[in-house]
């Protein structure tokens, strides 16, 4: 658990300890809100790894044309193997 996830745990804690909830509805709360923070991690996560992704992609296809222009036809054609593997991802 990083520091950010600690930081919001111990303020959902003391938050619902405020509330006078039961230590069961504490709990219940905390897990349900945790829950719900770290599906909300995973989706940014995956989002910048696609955006990542896209954008070596488009780099590689530069490459490959720049290699295209050379006349370096092995090396475009491996570029372009690689460009389409990262679309893929």
């Amino acid at each position: 658990m990083n520091r950010g996830q600690k930081e919001l745990v111990v303020s959902l804690l003391f938050l619902s300890v405020t509330l006078g909830l039961s230590a069961a509805e504490n709990f219940g709360a905390l897990k349900l809100e945790y829950e719900v923070f770290q599906k909300e991690l995973s989706k940014d996560f995956e989002s910048q790894k696609a955006a990542l992704y896209d954008k070596y992609a488009a780099a590689v296809r530069r490459r490959q044309a720049d290699f295209q222009a050379q006349g370096n036809l092995e090396l475009a054609l491996e570029a372009k193997a690689e460009a389409d593997l990262a679309e893929e991802n």
